[in-house]
């Protein structure tokens, strides 16, 4: 047995030799809930290199809550490296706990006995808050009220000055960039409302768009060109009427049925064309643009006399 003692020692001699592992706690005894630090440190040769021992999550019951940075720093003569770092513990649990030592791996022996060296297994006691049970049971104690002081109306005062100049700033700048509104100028064209209109229905007819199929452009531009004309001969704001209030209207109701009724035909295929997508025949089309020529010519110099004389009407009414 003595040679195999003395070789087991000179083995653990060997391992240890030219460096030093080391693991202490702040304390070895702790209330429950509290923190304490595990100190690790590995002191070794200048040049060689070992792996740092990975820390799990837990060890037992005992949380990890933190790892420092390793700290390096050499010894007086230059030859020795230590290194450290502090681990931060808690437990939840009374009790008991053994931390099992701590492995440094050199990196460029893995395969020798003298690769490791060890730190020596620790024993931390968690204990209770003791509790005096001869005691009678007593409530909760209620929340303690701290005086108010001017540091705590601080933030709200100054809540209530920021909303003011904001508010100021943008009454400012509303007042500065608010647009005024502008009376929009009706332009009196420089021609008589029915030469616009004959002139235009003769450009129409030259696009011969109906000959190419655009049916609806056909009808959307010709019934513009009436509305124009209606809104140019009496004022009556045409384009935004419909074609049922255009009929109705005071001075276009007055007409003779058979210049009335040339208006009508032309916005009843009209709007079926637009709105109902209905196909009409060349003989519509032409019909539409020979109606379109004898209304403006019918009203072009009625206007002065009957249109006045609606006028004087609805000015009564």
């Amino acid at each position: 047995m003595r040679p195999v003692l003395l070789l087991f020692i000179l083995i653990v001699s060997f391992r240890s030799f030219g460096q030093k592992a080391v693991a202490t706690l702040d304390s070895t005894e702790m209330q429950i809930g509290r923190q304490i630090n595990l100190h690790l440190e590995l002191t070794h040769p200048k040049g060689k290199t070992f792996t740092w021992p990975s820390l799990p999550d837990s060890i037992q019951k005992i949380e990890v809550l933190k790892r420092s940075q390793l700290d390096t720093s050499f010894s007086a003569d230059g030859n020795e490296l230590t290194i450290r770092q502090s681990i931060l513990l808690t437990c939840f649990d009374s009790g008991y706990y053994a931390i099992p030592p701590f492995r440094f791996t050199d990196t460029a022996n893995k395969d020798s006995l003298t690769n490791y060296s060890e730190t020596a297994p620790l024993l931390l006691s968690v204990f209770t808050v003791e509790v005096d049970t001869t005691a009678s049971i007593k409530d909760i104690k209620p929340v303690i009220e701290m005086p108010l002081t001017w540091k705590d109306f601080v933030p709200y005062a100054a809540g209530v000055l920021a909303l003011g100049l904001a508010v100021f700033i943008g009454i400012l700048l509303y007042r500065k960039f608010k647009k005024k509104p502008v009376m929009a100028e009706k332009k009196i064209p420089s021609l008589p409302a029915h030469e616009i209109a004959l002139k235009s229905l003769a450009q129409l007819e030259e696009k011969k768009l109906w000959q190419q199929g655009q049916i609806k452009s056909y009808y959307t531009e010709l019934t513009d060109i009436l509305r124009i004309y209606l809104d140019h001969r009496w004022q009556m704001n045409a384009m935004e009427m419909t074609s049922d209030e255009i009929l109705q209207y005071p001075v276009v109701y007055k007409l003779d049925d058979s210049v009335k009724n040339r208006l009508r035909y032309i916005f009843t295929i009209g709007d079926l064309v637009k709105f109902a997508k209905m196909i009409t025949v060349p003989h519509e089309n032409e019909q539409c643009m020979m109606n379109a020529y004898e209304f403006v010519n019918a009203t072009a110099h009625k206007t002065l006399a009957d249109g006045n004389s609606v006028r004087k009407e609805e000015m009564a009414v």
